[in-house]
C-alpha cells in the first residue's frame, strides 16, 4: 500500500467487532470503516462467541481493511473459566501484535478492562506510539458498585492504580458524557480536562443490513394504545426493581403495552414474573434488521440504569431508539446528564417510577407538546453516524 504524508497506521482492539451482536461491535465497525479512507487501519478482535451469527463467513468479504479475529472459545455465557481463558488470550495476543508491528496510533477500550488498556499504554510509551483510552465503561467504580465483599472492594480499589497509570499516560482519552469525564477528573489529580474528548456512541439503525426506518412514525393520539420498548441486556446495572415496577404500571393500564427484546442474566427471571401480562411480551434476541422492524411498530424507547451508575457509563440504546424515531422513557436519576438532556430537548420523558402512578398520563402529555420536525433535528444533532465520527476525525487531526 502507497502511503500519504498525512496517513496513519491505526490498530483499533477490542475482544468484540463486528459482526458480533454486541452494540459496540457495530459502533467499531462504524469508525473503521471511516478512519481507512483517509488512514491505515488494522482491527484486532475475537472470533463472535457472543451468539451465534448468521452467515459469519459471508461477511468478512464486507471487510475492507486488515482484521484480525483470532481463536476463542464459544459458550462463554455457560463457564466463567471460558470467559477468563478468552480474555487472558486474546490479552496475550494484543501484547505479542504490539510488541512486533509498529504503528502511528492505537485506539483500545475498556474491555477487557484496567489490564489490557495498562499493558497497551506501556508498550505505546515504550514504542513512542499514541495511545487513545476509549473509555466506553469506568472501571473499577462500575464493579464496585455489584461487589458485595470486602475483599472483592478492596481488590479492586488496589488495582484502580493500574488505571490511574494508563489515564496518566495514553495520548488522548475518548469518553461517552459529562459525567463520566467529571468522573475521571475527579479520581485522578492532575488529569487534564483538554485532553478528555466527550464523544457519545452514534444509534445503531439496523446497521450493516438492508433496513432502514422507512416511513415517518404515527404517533398515537389521545385515548390510543402507547406501546414501550425495551431493548438490551436486563443485568446487574439496569436495576431490575425498576423495570419490574414499570411493567406493574404498564400490566395495570389497557391503554399500553411493553415489549422486551434482549438477553442478560435477569431476562429469564423477568419474563417468568411477568408471564402472566397479556400486554407485556418478551420476544428475546432479535437480529439488528427485525429489531428495527419492530422499533417502528412503537412509540417510546425504555432506558434504566442503577442510581448512580451514570457517572460511570452511558446507555448506547438512548441513541438508537433515538435514530429509529423513539421517544425516551428513562427511569434514571433525574439529575444525571442523560435524563436531563432529554427532558430539555423534548427528547424523551423521565419517570420516577417511585412516585409516577399513572404512566399513560405522563406520556400522553408528553405527546401533547411533541413536535415530531424537532425531535428529528436533534436526533440528527445527538446521535448521528456523521456527528461521531467528525469527531474522531477531529482528534485523529491532532496526529
Amino acid at each position: 500500500m502507497t502511503f500519504l504524508p498525512d496517513r496513519k497506521k491505526i490498530l483499533i482492539s477490542h475482544r468484540h467487532f463486528w459482526p458480533e451482536t454486541t452494540p459496540f461491535a457495530s459502533i467499531l465497525k462504524i469508525l473503521a470503516d471511516d478512519l481507512n479512507q483517509a488512514h491505515h487501519i488494522e482491527v484486532l478482535s475475537t472470533k463472535p462467541t457472543y451468539r451465534e451469527v448468521d452467515g459469519f463467513e459471508s461477511k468478512l468479504s464486507m471487510d475492507s481493511y486488515h482484521v484480525s479475529r483470532i481463536f476463542a472459545l464459544k459458550n462463554e455465557k455457560s463457564s466463567v473459566f471460558i470467559r477468563i481463558f478468552n480474555m487472558v488470550y486474546y490479552t496475550i495476543r494484543l501484547t505479542l501484535r504490539m510488541l512486533v508491528a509498529r504503528y502511528d496510533v492505537v485506539i483500545v477500550s475498556t474491555f477487557p478492562p484496567i489490564v489490557v488498556p495498562f499493558l497497551v499504554s506501556i508498550i505505546c510509551r515504550l514504542k513512542r506510539i499514541k495511545f487513545i483510552y476509549y473509555v466506553q465503561d469506568i472501571y473499577p467504580e462500575m464493579a464496585l458498585m455489584v461487589s458485595n465483599s470486602w475483599l472483592k472492594s478492596k481488590l479492586w480499589s488496589c488495582i484502580a492504580v493500574l488505571d490511574n497509570y494508563t489515564l496518566s499516560n495514553c495520548w488522548k482519552i475518548v469518553t461517552l458524557s459529562s459525567d463520566m469525564k467529571h468522573t475521571l477528573v475527579r479520581r485522578l489529580d492532575g488529569l487534564k480536562e483538554d485532553n478528555i474528548h466527550v464523544v457519545d456512541n452514534p444509534g445503531l439503525t439496523g446497521v450493516y443490513s438492508e433496513h432502514r426506518p422507512s416511513s415517518p412514525r404515527i404517533y398515537p393520539k389521545q385515548g390510543d394504545l402507547i406501546r414501550l420498548i425495551y431493548s438490551g441486556n436486563i443485568g446487574y446495572f439496569q436495576d431490575i426493581d425498576k423495570i419490574k415496577i414499570l411493567s406493574q404500571l404498564v400490566a395495570s393500564h389497557t391503554k399500553l403495552e411493553l415489549l422486551f427484546c434482549g438477553d442478560g442474566v435477569f431476562y429469564q427471571r423477568l419474563e417468568t414474573e411477568l408471564d402472566q401480562y397479556s400486554n407485556i411480551k418478551f420476544l428475546g434476541f432479535l437480529p439488528s434488521r427485525r429489531l428495527s422492524e419492530v422499533f417502528e411498530t412503537c412509540h417510546f424507547g425504555v432506558v434504566s440504569l442503577r442510581d448512580g451508575l451514570h457517572r460511570y457509563a452511558n446507555p448506547s440504546k438512548i441513541g438508537t431508539y433515538l435514530r429509529n424515531g423513539l421517544p425516551v422513557v428513562s427511569l434514571m436519576e433525574q439529575s444525571s446528564e442523560i435524563s436531563r438532556q432529554l427532558t430539555e430537548d423534548r427528547m424523551g420523558v423521565t419517570v420516577d417510577v417511585y412516585k409516577t402512578c399513572n404512566i399513560y398520563q405522563t406520556l400522553q402529555e408528553f405527546l401533547a407538546q411533541f413536535n415530531a420536525v424537532h425531535f428529528s433535528e436533534q436526533t440528527l444533532l445527538l446521535s448521528s453516524e456523521s456527528r461521531f465520527l467528525v469527531e474522531w476525525n477531529r482528534i485523529l487531526q491532532q496526529v
